[in-house]
Order: C-alpha cells, then structure tokens, then sequence
C-alpha cells in the first residue's frame, strides 16, 4: 500500500453538510416547485423561499457537526485515488456513515 493522501478536512465536511441539506430537503423544495408552477401561489413561493433558507441553515449547523465529529470515510480520499486502493484502506462507505450520521443531526 501506498501512502495514504486524504482531502482536507474542511472540504470532506462541507461536502458532508452540502449533501446531508440536499438529502433533507431538495425533495421538499422540489415538491413545493412543482406545485408553484401549477398554481402560481405566491404563498407557495414564501414557502419555497422559507426551505430554501432552513436548507441553507442546516447546511451550517451539518458543517459544524461534522468538523466536531469528524471520522474519516471513503470519501477522505480524493477521487483520483483507484476503487481499489480506497478499498485496501478499510474505510466504511460513505453512504453508510452519512445514514448514520443524519439520524445523529
């Protein structure tokens, strides 16, 4: 094995935080868009503008989580490092560690 070169911690969190707010709530603002160019609601535009910004929030609150509680992961390692190579680490897969930590958050 080589050695192993992992991204910033900084960067691994934000990526963490800005995907666990898109799990959370692209499906809520989506939904909410849908309906919006049906009926042209402007109360319904208030409350995509209103998700849009507790997305935003959470997105902050996820960062600081993650920088606190920081565990390294398959997705530590850059891209350009082989499936296999992130495999002979022993990392756990990403979307395990991120099920587990949005029930945490």
């Amino acid at each position: 094995m080589n050695p192993l070169l992992v991204r910033s911690i900084k960067d691994v969190c934000r990526d963490r935080a800005r995907i666990s707010a898109d799990k959370k709530y692209d499906p809520i603002i989506l939904k909410l868009r849908e309906e919006y160019s049906t009926t042209r609601n402007t109360k319904t535009m208030q409350e995509i503008i209103k998700a849009s910004r507790e997305k935003t929030k959470f997105e902050e609150e996820a960062f600081l989580y993650h920088m606190e509680n920081y565990s390294y992961a398959e997705d530590s390692i850059p891209e350009r490092i082989s499936q296999e190579d992130r495999e002979a680490y022993g990392f756990k897969k990403f979307s395990d560690y991120l099920s587990e930590e949005l029930m945490k958050i």
